[in-house]
């Protein structure tokens, strides 16, 4: 039958096709019209989703936490959105949530160990986000990593080592274990060289080329003067520690590296002598018994 050029049959046909169910969720058959009513709520809800992202990053003050607050507030928002659309759309074509959380319940009880670790690293993230004590920017120590933190997110902070390598450090590492945080408050640091020199050298000559070489470079500050310190009589010189004090905790390597190569020019040019390990030896010698030195 035809209607205004219209195949009646073949309209019907396809109006059943679209909503005769092809699969069971929750007790409510899903046909083709009613998956294309579920995807067009969920879209209309990542659009808000994304909406409302940028929305906190375009309106929330920069103060508020810093740049990786924000990013997180924002993340949560719009998992939170998405998952109130997933529950919407299915909603709307009447899917009993009864089934579905009797369902959902028997795969987190099988899941639930292995999310443990997502879970502790998730937690350890906001706590690290609320208390700053380890923010962006921030030279730090965490087990065998050290360098600059580039970003702080809910399950791992990025942090790019003074070889320009991006480590990711699960958020549990900072919670549970010992963190040095050089920028933590006052970003100064002191720096420490020990050198050992011969006994008999002139320590206060010593003492003055060490002062020299730390007063003489510029990055290490001024208004902290260093220190050189008699920390002890080794076996083979006289130990002595030169102590100072740089701005910049991520420069205190090639600081040192300087000062090291300063004092050993100065070292020289004055005659002191950096001794090395000596020991000695004495070695006891036995005459060996006379021919028939035995008796008769």
């Amino acid at each position: 039958m035809v209607l205004w050029g219209v195949d009646l049959y073949a309209l019907a046909w396809l109006l059943a096709v679209l909503v005769t169910p092809v699969a069971e969720v929750g007790g409510v058959g899903i046909s083709v019209a009613n998956l294309a009513k579920v995807g067009v709520i969920f879209a209309v809800f990542v659009w808000l989703s994304r909406y409302f992202r940028g929305l906190i990053h375009t309106r929330m003050d920069e103060s508020f936490g810093g740049e990786g607050m924000r990013e997180n507030i924002a993340l949560g928002v719009r998992y939170l959105v998405l998952a109130l659309g997933a529950v919407a759309a299915l909603k709307s074509v009447g899917v009993d949530f009864t089934t579905l959380t009797i369902f959902a319940g028997v795969i987190g009880l099988g899941v639930g160990f292995g999310l443990q670790t997502i879970a502790n690293n998730l937690i350890s993230g906001v706590i690290l986000l609320l208390e700053r004590t380890v923010k962006p920017g921030d030279f730090i120590e965490v087990g065998n990593t050290t360098g600059v933190v580039q970003q702080v997110a809910l399950r791992s902070t990025i942090v790019r080592t003074l070889d320009n390598i991006s480590v990711i450090v699960p958020n549990s590492n900072f919670v549970s274990n010992n963190v040095i945080n050089w920028s933590h408050g006052d970003k100064t640091t002191r720096g420490r060289i020990s050198v050992g020199v011969a006994y008999g050298s002139d320590l206060e000559k010593v003492r003055r080329c060490l002062l020299e070489a730390a007063s003489s470079n510029p990055l290490v500050l001024g208004n902290r003067p260093p220190q050189v310190i008699l920390t002890g009589f080794g076996d083979s010189a006289i130990n002595l520690e030169l102590l100072y004090w740089v701005g910049e905790p991520r420069d205190i390597l090639y600081i040192k590296s300087d000062l090291m190569f300063a004092v050993e020019a100065a070292f020289r040019r004055e005659g002191i002598r950096i001794p090395f390990p000596q020991r000695e030896v004495r070695v006891y010698r036995e005459e060996p018994p006379s021919p028939g030195g035995g008796g008769t």
